[in-house]
């Protein structure tokens, strides 16, 4: 009963926060409320306010039981109010000049010159005419250092926005901005109200180097590496390591085949010596640090090479391990301890007293010159090619047709020291029993196939039915 009301509680949670307000509203505080610019006395159907008005939106603002019109008393951005609003009437609002801002939403009524008190970015307040208007600066990222005041043209844009260092002032006699340009990627600056350089932009990234005439760009100082953040809170560098090294487990070790003390920038990792190899790490085996980092971490053999002689020893008499190469025919894996192996599995392994691949005891023929490939085979197959051997002998001292051997033709043997018909006849015989012997051995082989057969089918038939009843069991 519990789980029952505890599935229909999150049921009803899971309704209540999938519900949707009436279009043109939103929830606050619990409730559905019209947005911003529409007024109504409830929510399931807000009215847009008039041209250019708008209202605030909430409970008692434009949501209400006696909402009117008159709840729309503000103008929209870059208009002001000229007409102030009724208790049925909306305000009635004026636009501001082209590429003018007015910052101060009132409900007040206001002059265009009380209202639009700036400029867009890039512009300025130009009266050459006798009338104030937003021109334009004519050079990316300047601004004028006065907002409200007004100028005769565009050397009024005398500074440079946040994000620009400035390589040239303003010029008033020949009337132009000062010149701008944009701070590198991941970097910034403050206002510029004189000439400076890209020093004048700094990088967020606190591990970042400095900007200056030789550093364009943004990127980790000395000593790290990595991609700088556009964030002054997280930095996207840190600690490099030496050359020859990378990160292991979040710590610099030296690269495998290197070895070194210290793998942080500023260290060193040397080579191991010609034919060996070290692991940067490996099941505890490492190559860097105060007690591994030494030359006798280089303790095993590039591939195709075996260890004759191991790593070790003590301050200047360590050395590292003694690497030979694979006797002919064999192979070895890079950083393999043990033994080459010969390339054919029918070869006797190879050790310390014995390095030549040959075949082992009841093998013979060539060994394998290739991984895998076709080699020793044994003695007495129908490939050794050896006297007195046939595959498909099923009786003694019957020829074959397919039989290699020499010096046991059945027509021979019975006729030894017998001239006679009788001779012949027991030849003949011979055959004759040879060809009863294989029409049984036929017989033999197959029932012996019928038999084989019977069992596999009765074994299919058995899995079939345990994979069933296992399904069952899963099921009940």
């Amino acid at each position: 009963m519990k789980k029952q009301l505890i599935v229909f509680a999150l049921l009803g949670i899971f309704a209540l926060a999938e519900e949707q307000c009436p279009e043109n509203s939103f929830l606050k505080d619990d409730k559905c409320v019209c947005k911003a610019g529409y007024y109504s006395e409830s929510a399931d159907k807000c009215l847009k306010c008039p041209d250019n008005t708008t209202s605030f939106p909430g409970l008692y603002y434009n949501t209400y039981p006696e909402a009117t019109a008159g709840d729309c008393r503000k103008c929209q951005n870059n208009y002001y109010v000229t007409g102030k609003a009724t208790k049925e009437k909306s305000a009635t609002c004026s636009k501001c000049p082209d590429h003018s801002i007015n910052r101060r939403q009132l409900e007040d009524v206001q002059t265009e010159a009380e209202a639009c008190t700036e400029c867009e970015y890039g512009y300025y307040w130009d009266n050459s005419s006798g009338k104030r208007v937003c021109s334009p600066c004519g050079s990316e990222g300047a601004i004028p250092a006065d907002k409200e005041q007004t100028g005769k043209n565009p050397s009024f844009c005398n500074n440079c926005q946040a994000g620009y260092f400035m390589t040239k002032a303003a010029d008033e006699k020949a009337g132009t901005a000062a010149q701008c340009s944009k701070c590198p990627e991941y970097s910034g600056s403050t206002i510029q109200t004189d000439v400076g350089s890209i020093a004048n932009c700094s990088c967020e990234d606190r591990l970042a180097e400095k900007l200056s005439e030789s550093v364009q760009t943004c990127k980790c100082k000395a000593g790290y590496a990595g991609q700088v953040s556009n964030s002054s809170a997280v930095s996207g560098c840190e600690v490099a390591c030496a050359e020859n090294a990378s990160k292991y487990d979040g710590k610099c070790a030296c690269k495998k085949g290197y070895y070194g003390i210290n793998a942080a920038y500023g260290g060193k990792c040397e080579k191991c010596p010609e034919l060996t190899i070290s692991n940067q790490c490996h099941r505890g085996d490492c190559n860097t640090g105060e007690e591994r980092g030494k030359i006798t971490s280089c303790n095993s053999c590039i591939e195709n090479y075996y260890i004759v002689e191991f790593a070790g020893g003590f301050g200047p008499d360590a050395k590292a391990a003694t690497c030979k190469a694979c006797p002919e025919n064999s192979y070895n894996e890079e950083g393999g301890h043990g033994f080459c192996k010969c390339f054919d599995k029918y070869a006797d392994s190879l050790n310390y007293s014995s390095t030549k691949c040959e075949c082992k005891y009841g093998y013979t023929g060539n060994v394998a010159t290739t991984k895998d490939g076709t080699g020793c085979v044994k003695e007495g197959s129908s490939n050794s090619g050896s006297s007195g051997s046939n595959s498909n002998s099923g009786s003694s001292g019957n020829s074959s047709s397919n039989s290699g051997s020499s010096g046991n033709s059945n027509n021979n043997s019975g006729t030894s020291g017998n001239g006679s018909s009788n001779s012949g006849s027991s030849g003949n015989n011979n055959n004759s029993g040879s060809s009863i012997n294989n029409e049984n051995s036929g017989k033999k082989d197959k029932e012996t196939s019928e038999s084989q057969s019977i069992n596999v089918n009765t074994n299919s038939a058995n899995l079939q039915i345990l994979a069933l009843m296992m399904q069952l069991a899963i099921l009940i």
